[in-house]
């Protein structure tokens, strides 16, 4: 975080240099990512992704979104579909109206395709299945994802019981658990792990992670 002495911010110690969440997943040889936060560039060069089939939002707020004019560099050679709930997609189009129109500009046109999808109505990309889970995010609802036996559920407080039916028989649980006091829009620590004991993953990741713990101290949150 800026302008922040912390021990977590002025720790040499990789694990402990956060950027905004998102999620880049390889499946059946299609690339895709969820969400474009301001970090997304840093975060694409990075892991040296060359390619991008779809992209999935989960919701509008701006560290989830505002990465979003990078990726008109995966449009070159082929389309590039995102899909959003209507409320997300509307803020996007809104904020990147350049990135939306047959006229080109002088860094040239993004060909991308919007689709709007619906809660619980899966998407399926070229046999790939991904079901979007409704969530809510303080006064918001997000989208969580369920593609095959994974499950990513950043930006939550609240998962409605109806969510429920689509998170059973997980291999992997990615979940919001943002610090370890109580937050207005996000599972803390404790609710995370309440969470992760309700669904009953095979294995769980905290995502979305502040600046209140250490990556070291994680093992005795564990043990706690």
């Amino acid at each position: 975080m800026l302008n922040c002495n912390c021990r977590v911010c002025t720790s040499s110690f990789s694990k402990n240099k956060r950027l905004r969440s998102s999620f880049f997943l390889e499946a059946s040889g299609i690339k895709l990512l969820i969400d474009t936060g301001p970090d997304i560039r840093q975060q694409l060069l990075r892991e040296n992704i060359d390619k991008l089939d779809l992209v999935l939002y989960t919701h509008e707020h701006y560290d989830h979104v505002m990465g979003f004019d990078d990726i008109k560099f995966y449009t070159r050679t082929a389309p590039l579909n995102i899909y959003a709930r209507d409320t997300a997609m509307i803020h996007i189009m809104n904020a990147f109206p350049h990135n939306f129109t047959s006229k080109p500009s002088l860094s040239g046109k993004a060909d991308i395709i919007p689709n709007v999808v619906k809660d619980f109505k899966p998407i399926v990309f070229k046999g790939l299945k991904i079901v979007p889970i409704p969530l809510i995010h303080g006064e918001i609802v997000s989208l969580g994802y369920r593609i095959d036996n994974l499950a990513y559920l950043t930006d939550v407080k609240i998962i409605p019981e109806a969510s429920y039916d689509y998170l059973k028989n997980l291999d992997l649980l990615i979940i919001d658990a943002m610090r370890i006091k109580p937050h207005p829009a996000h599972l803390n620590f404790s609710e995370a792990i309440r969470e992760i004991k309700k669904i009953n993953p095979k294995i769980s990741y905290f995502t979305h992670i502040s600046h209140d713990i250490m990556h070291e101290e994680f093992d005795y949150l564990e043990k706690d």
